[in-house]
């Protein structure tokens, strides 16, 4: 399933306004695919006033939307 900018952000906001805590939403995926896109757009449904940023230099980002926490998880590639 493909979604535009525009679906995807729609979607997260959706999302974003229909959870309840506790949530986990794990997202894996390559560089550009859209994950920070779809975190931005659910932290605005979840009400955050600040623009959620791609964690791709810090491990934990915390917003004040529920709590909400961006976590980066880089596993090591296995041996050749």
């Amino acid at each position: 399933m493909r979604l535009s900018a525009s679906e995807l952000s729609q979607f997260g906001e959706d999302l974003g306004r229909q959870l309840r805590a506790p949530a986990v939403i794990g997202l894996s995926g390559e560089l550009g695919t859209g994950k920070t896109t779809l975190v931005q757009a659910i932290c605005r449904g979840l009400g955050a006033r600040a623009r959620a940023t791609s964690p791709t230099y810090a491990l934990v980002h915390h917003y004040d939307a529920g709590p909400v926490l961006s976590i980066t998880w880089m596993l090591p590639a296995a041996p050749a």
